[in-house]
C-alpha cells in the first residue's frame, strides 16, 4: 500500500517535470505559429525572431538616473546602444540563418529598436531556429486589426460648432487650459490607419508643414507623404489634438500639439508595427537630435498574432526601449466588453507601473462618468506583482478615450520634466483604478 502510493507520487511527480520540459521546448515558438507548421508541414510563414541578448534597461536607466543625464543624452546614448546591439548580434545570426535550408535569404530584416530579425521561413527552418541557443521567441508578422468603434449612445439633437467635444469637459481638459497647458511644442506620434493632412481639424498641426516630411510621416509602402486608408487614424488625430479655428470648435485635448503619423494598419502588420516603433525613436535619421521624437505614441489596434500571454513577444522589449527614451505609450483596451480578460495583446503586457498605458470607456453622458457597457477588462501580466490597471474613459469607443488619454500624456503637466528618466510619472491619477 505504502509502495503503491509512493509509486503514485513519483508518477505524478515525472508527469509534471514532463509537461514542464515539454512546455519550455516549445516555449520560444508562440502558439499561433506552432499550431500553423504542425498542421502544415510545407507551410512558410513571415517571422520575426528575438534573441536573448537585450539590453538592460533597468540597468540602463539607473546609469542614466546616477548621472543626471537629461533627456536629449538620454536618448542619444539608447540610439548608441542600441545601434551597437545589433552590428554585434546580427551579422552571426544572419550567418546562421543563411545555412539552414527554408529561409529566403532576401526576406532578412534587421530591427534594432528589439534585437531581432524578420524573414521568411519553412515549416522546417522554424523548428531548427527554435532548437538555436540564443533565440528566445519566434513570432509571425500578420497583419494588425484595428480596434472597432462602438457607440451606444445616440448624438445629442443639435450641435454648437462653437464649443467644445463633451468628453473634454467630462476629462477636466477645460482645466488643463486655463493653467495654461494645451500642448504647445508637444508631437503626437498617430500610429493608425494614417491620417489625412488636409482635413480642416487637424491640418495646421501637421508636423511636416515645419519640418521634413521624412520626420513626420513613416509609410511601410513608401508613400510619399501622409494619408488615411481607413478614416479611422484621421478620427483618432482629431480627438488627440483637434481644433477648427474657422468654426472655433474644439475637439481634442492638446489642440496645440502637432502631430506626426504612421499607416501601420495598411502595411503588412508586425513587422511594420517594429519598424514604426523604430522609426520613432529616430524620425529625422540624425541621432544627434532628439526634438524629432515624439512625446506620446498613440495605439488603437491590437496583434492577433500573439497569445494570451506572451512575455518573451518582441512588444516586451520595445516597450522597454520606448520608456527608457521618455516617450509615452498609450494604447486603447478595445471594446470586447464588459468579460474578464477582454483586453487585446499587447496591451495586457506591462512591465512595471510607467511602461504603457491601457485605457478603457466610460460613459460620458452622464453625471457619475460610469464605466461603459463595453469597456474590457483584464490582468496585467508580465510584471511580477499585481499592477494598477486603469480602465476608465470616455463613452463612445476605447479609442476615442485613448485619443484624449494620448493627448495628456503629451501635456507638460507641472513637475513633468522630460528630462527626467520616467516622465509619465506626474500624469494626474485616474479617477479610479483598482489592483487585480
Amino acid at each position: 500500500m505504502q509502495y503503491s502510493r509512493i509509486k503514485k507520487t513519483y508518477l505524478i511527480l515525472a508527469s509534471y517535470l514532463l509537461t514542464i520540459v515539454c512546455s519550455y521546448s516549445q516555449a520560444n515558438i508562440s502558439r499561433s505559429v506552432l499550431e500553423k507548421i504542425s498542421a502544415n508541414r510545407d507551410l512558410s510563414l513571415n517571422i520575426h525572431v528575438v534573441f536573448d541578448k537585450q539590453i538592460d534597461f533597468r540597468a540602463f536607466e539607473r546609469v542614466q538616473e546616477a548621472s543626471r543625464s537629461t533627456f536629449q543624452e538620454r536618448a542619444k546614448k539608447l540610439l548608441t546602444e542600441l545601434s551597437k546591439q545589433a552590428e554585434e548580434t546580427h551579422p552571426y545570426w544572419i550567418g546562421q540563418f543563411k545555412k539552414i535550408g527554408g529561409i529566403d535569404p532576401s526576406s532578412i530584416k534587421r530591427h534594432q529598436i528589439v534585437n531581432a530579425i524578420s524573414l521568411n521561413a519553412s515549416a522546417s527552418a522554424i523548428r531548427q531556429l527554435a532548437a538555436l541557443p540564443g533565440i528566445i521567441w519566434i513570432g509571425e508578422n500578420v497583419p494588425l486589426q484595428r480596434i472597432q468603434e462602438v457607440d451606444a449612445a445616440p448624438a445629442p439633437t443639435s450641435l454648437d460648432p462653437s464649443s467644445r467635444e463633451k468628453g473634454l469637459t467630462a476629462i477636466g481638459a477645460p482645466d488643463m487650459w486655463r493653467l495654461g497647458y494645451t500642448g504647445y511644442n508637444r508631437l503626437a506620434f498617430i500610429a493608425d490607419t494614417g491620417t489625412d493632412p488636409t482635413h480642416p481639424a487637424i491640418r495646421q498641426q501637421y508636423n511636416g508643414l515645419v519640418r521634413s516630411s521624412r520626420e513626420s510621416w513613416y509609410s511601410f509602402e513608401q508613400n510619399a507623404g501622409p494619408y488615411d486608408c481607413n478614416r479611422h487614424g484621421t478620427h483618432v488625430t482629431g480627438t488627440v489634438l483637434g481644433l477648427d479655428k474657422l468654426l472655433k470648435d474644439t475637439i481634442g485635448v492638446a489642440f496645440n500639439a502637432r502631430w506626426i503619423a504612421g499607416d501601420i494598419l495598411c502595411g503588412i502588420g508586425t513587422e511594420d508595427n517594429i519598424g514604426a516603433f523604430e522609426w520613432a525613436l529616430n524620425p529625422d535619421g540624425d541621432p544627434e537630435t532628439t526634438s524629432d521624437i515624439p512625446d506620446v505614441i498613440n495605439n488603437s489596434w491590437y496583434d492577433p498574432s500573439l497569445d494570451t500571454l506572451d512575455c518573451y513577444s518582441v512588444y516586451v522589449p520595445i516597450l522597454q526601449a520606448l520608456e527608457a527614451a521618455g516617450v509615452a505609450v498609450i494604447f486603447s483596451a478595445g471594446n470586447e466588453g464588459p468579460g474578464p480578460g477582454t483586453i487585446t495583446q499587447p496591451h495586457n503586457i506591462s512591465i512595471d507601473e510607467l511602461n504603457a498605458f491601457t485605457v478603457g470607456a466610460l460613459n460620458g453622458n452622464g453625471v457619475n462618468l460610469g464605466i461603459a457597457s463595453t469597456g474590457c477588462s483584464g490582468k496585467v501580466v508580465c510584471s511580477g506583482k499585481h499592477l494598477c490597471t486603469i480602465e476608465r474613459y470616455i463613452h463612445g469607443g476605447s479609442s476615442r478615450l485613448w485619443g484624449y488619454i494620448a493627448a495628456q500624456g503629451g501635456i507638460p503637466y507641472p513637475g513633468r520634466k522630460r528630462v527626467e528618466a520616467r516622465p509619465v510619472s506626474h500624469l494626474p491619477r485616474p479617477r479610479r483604478c483598482w489592483r487585480r
